[in-house]
């Protein structure tokens, strides 16, 4: 299965990642409207089976401490799993250059006390577990609110390119009913 990272994340990788290894980056001169730079990261990840898709690197100062990582979540929660497909990158601050990080929070999606958080196809959804509200919610940032999702399954994750979706009634994949379960 090959990966393949387009844009603004593979540019700011790859910029960030030459940065860091002291290699001299210069623009492309771009047409108008270009930011002036462009990558494009492949990486041949092998079959996809459904397996954890890993680290795709990582860069650590002199220190030895990481100050820059990319890769894919390798971790299947106790309710939703987040999208496996979807790259994670994180840019740290060299010690002694410490920037404070302020979150800023968003609302909660209800009232109930466990809630479960991932993302899937760059939205971030949260249901709760066991609650009062059991709906899936979508953040919606041009709302700055919660809103019901409708079009997913609270339980489903991309394998072999296509959905694995499961509920009480059974387990699918790609709409093809794999496991019935009542």
């Amino acid at each position: 299965m090959k990966q393949r990272i387009v844009g603004r994340v593979a540019t700011r990788l790859l910029f960030a990642a030459l940065l860091v290894a002291g290699v001299a980056v210069a623009p492309h001169s771009g047409s108008a409207g270009d930011s002036g730079w462009s990558a494009v990261a492949e990486v041949d990840l092998g079959e996809d089976t459904g397996q954890n898709l890993g680290s795709i690197l990582e860069v650590r100062a002199s220190d030895g401490s990481a100050v820059l990582g990319a890769g894919f979540l390798g971790v299947y929660n106790t309710e939703a799993r987040s999208d496996r497909n979807a790259l994670h990158v994180f840019v740290r601050s060299p010690r002694g250059d410490e920037t404070p990080f302020r979150p800023e929070p968003i609302a909660r999606p209800g009232p109930d006390a466990g809630v479960y958080l991932h993302d899937r196809g760059g939205r971030l959804l949260a249901r709760s577990r066991g609650g009062n509200d059991r709906s899936l919610h979508a953040w919606s940032e041009a709302d700055g609110a919660w809103r019901v999702e409708t079009d997913a399954r609270p339980l489903e994750i991309t394998v072999v390119g296509r959905v694995l979706d499961f509920d009480a009634r059974g387990i699918r994949h790609d709409g093809r009913l794999v496991l019935e379960l009542a």
